[in-house]
């Protein structure tokens, strides 16, 4: 019966990102979505650090009463376990799937003064230009990199890989020509590629996206078996009782529907997915094999 009655206090929502970003303003969003609909406030907490571990790794200590949720990035669930030399926590042991909430892919962009117009060009480019081509990132070990090492693997691109303190930082980078092309989320890649400073070359989603509908996905360019989505879900501790993950979840996937709210998110180059704790865990599962294989194959590593 308590379970019916939840939440009969406020809720915390722990953001282990800055403030500010695509998951950020995301969070934002359900948030007063779930507050509205579920009549108790859900607060937002910014508590970032080490690519989003300690922020995930607070709520996998937390009670599992449903009163302390994470939203989190396949960025802290799929990829820094296979990253980090060594991890307080267990992303699998430590914490409860509850439901995807946003996804969109990152796009491959150029500075818009080169000669290339498609992917396959960047190929012919890299090839003709040995040692030439770098591709710059916000970070070792980022989505960002890991979708240009997940490239290299299937297309065999030769580059070098330039990480940066922050997406901003590379952007700067690429638009004055130090770097010839990065990949980035939309949120972050859009306003430079409509200002024509940038190029962008392909998607890396399975379908193309609604915010830049023109630009193939790298996939159907015939780079076979690539996909790469920057996605937000939310999580709580382990333990997390089912018919709480239950109340959440369809309070988000009524949210999600919303035409105000599928607008916003486009804003934000993601597209609302809802999804069930099963769905959602099997989407983790299916990203942490991949992104184990990226990364072992790229080397990359964080001490």
């Amino acid at each position: 019966a308590w379970a019916q009655a939840y939440p009969t206090k406020p809720v915390r929502v722990v953001v282990p990102y800055v403030a500010g970003g695509s998951i950020d303003i995301v969070s934002r969003l359900f948030a007063q979505g779930m507050s509205e609909d579920l009549r108790q406030p859900f607060v937002v907490e910014n508590r970032p650090g080490a690519n989003g571990n300690v922020g995930t790794e607070q709520v996998a200590r937390s009670t599992a009463d449903g009163y302390t949720l994470a939203m989190v990035s396949a960025g802290t669930i799929a990829i820094n376990p296979f990253l980090y030399k060594s991890m307080s926590f267990d992303t699998q042991k430590d914490l409860a799937p509850v439901s995807l909430v946003a996804s969109g892919p990152m796009v491959l962009v150029v500075n818009s003064s080169l000669p290339i117009r498609t992917l396959n060009d960047l190929i012919a480019y890299a090839k003709a230009n040995p040692g030439k081509l770098n591709m710059g990132s916000g970070g070792n070990g980022s989505l960002a990199h890991l979708s240009a090492e997940m490239m290299r693997s299937r297309t065999g691109i030769g580059f070098t890989h330039v990480p940066y303190k922050g997406t901003s930082l590379a952007q700067n980078d690429l638009i004055a020509g130090h770097i010839q092309a990065m990949f980035d989320t939309l949120y972050t890649a859009v306003p430079f590629i409509t200002e024509g400073r940038t190029r962008a070359l392909a998607v890396t989603s399975t379908k193309r996206s609604s915010v830049l509908p023109d630009v193939p996905t790298i996939a159907e360019i015939g780079v076979r078996d690539y996909s790469a989505d920057a996605w937000a879900g939310l999580v709580g501790p382990a333990g997390l009782p089912r018919e709480i993950a239950a109340r959440l979840q369809a309070s988000i996937a009524r949210f999600a529907q919303r035409d105000a709210v599928q607008k916003k998110l486009v804003s934000v180059g993601s597209e609302g997915v809802a999804s069930t704790p099963e769905q959602f865990a099997a989407a983790i599962q299916a990203d942490r094999a991949k992104w184990a294989e990226v990364v072992k194959a790229s080397g990359a590593r964080i001490d």
